[in-house]
């Protein structure tokens, strides 16, 4: 994986160069170097973890064009509107998928699997996800 390829990636999923430094318990330093036009290739052990995090991303986006795409298939028409759910809260975002994912990275995602699905010429009605009372 090259420079251009991480830090594409680290944006568009939503983390910053600590974010991603801490998670890849790098300085942040490192990671700036990584990303410099010239740094040639990420170390590959970094580079993996970053790809699993990307792919599990395309493997959302996949899994939500074929489950709609199934479902039309089935009842001959496309679901009148697809719901997605954002997080308020970076705590209410652990609750549900642990730790390692902010709302904030949440919402991206989010985000991103609405866009591929609009392009799919998907309506997707977008809210917050309900929060739970202390």
């Amino acid at each position: 994986m090259n420079s251009a390829t991480f830090k594409t990636y680290r944006e568009t999923l939503g983390m910053d160069g600590q974010a991603v430094a801490d998670w890849l318990k790098v300085n942040r330093r490192t990671v700036q170097r990584w990303e410099q036009p010239d740094a040639g290739d990420i170390p590959e052990w970094a580079a993996e973890k970053l790809q699993s995090r990307w792919d599990s991303l395309v493997d959302k986006i996949s899994d939500a064009i074929d489950y709609l795409d199934q479902l039309q298939q089935e009842t001959g028409a496309p679901p009148e509107a697809v719901q997605m759910q954002r997080f308020k809260t970076n705590a209410s975002c652990k609750r549900v998928n642990g730790p390692g994912v902010t709302a904030r990275e949440h919402a991206i995602m989010v985000g991103i699997i609405t866009a591929a699905l609009q392009a799919e010429k998907y309506e997707v009605n977008l809210d917050w996800i309900p929060q739970e009372e202390s």
